[in-house]
């Protein structure tokens, strides 16, 4: 019996591990990091881009088009992302290369702007950062104007556990189950 605990222990702590590890790298619309889409978003600076991934963030999983200002917001339906920590002016970085692989350099959010007569802005997120990311080249017959890339700010709201703390956690019932199953059987 301790032999199949502890394989279990370890066998969830290499899961968790090899999965936080996991950076993605070809973004798309629709894939799990996907947030949402700003129409028309015309972002002309790094501070409207960061207002543009706040007021989406702050829409329910699912919820859109809304108006706010003269942009729409479509929020994906991935309840994934249930809150996500706003988005920081301080970290932005943009490339306007007109490339479309980029080294978003541990950025946990990645603003894609599509041209075209104003096609909109993509956002997708990842709590553990990008690494090296490829973005879709054009969307809906738009092209790939740049990316820009930011992280939250120092205190992000209700904040999902990371895996190293779902371990310990675990661990830690799993040692409480034990000595109640010790005290039981005395």
């Amino acid at each position: 019996m301790k032999k199949l605990i502890i394989l279990a222990i370890v066998v969830f702590s290499f899961g968790m591990i090899s999965n936080a590890s996991a950076l993605p790298t070809n973004l798309s619309v629709g894939d799990s990091f996907y947030v949402g889409l700003i129409e028309d978003g015309i972002p002309s600076s790094e501070a409207l881009e960061v207002s543009y991934i706040n007021n989406l963030i702050t829409l329910a999983a699912g919820t859109g088009p809304v108006t706010i200002g003269t942009e729409d917001y479509d929020r994906t339906l991935s309840t994934l992302f249930a809150v996500l920590p706003d988005a920081e002016l301080a970290d932005a970085v943009k490339d306007e290369s007109g490339n479309t692989e980029y080294d978003a350099n541990g950025a946990q959010y990645v603003l894609g702007k599509y041209d075209g007569p104003n096609y909109g802005s993509v956002v997708w997120f990842s709590g553990s950062g990008f690494g090296n990311i490829v973005l879709p080249s054009n969307l809906d017959d738009y092209g790939l104007s740049h990316a820009s890339f930011y992280n939250p700010g120092d205190t992000p709201p209700n904040e999902v556990p990371e895996p190293t703390t779902m371990l310990l956690f675990g661990t830690g019932l799993l040692g409480l189950a034990g000595v109640t199953r010790r005290r039981i059987k005395k």
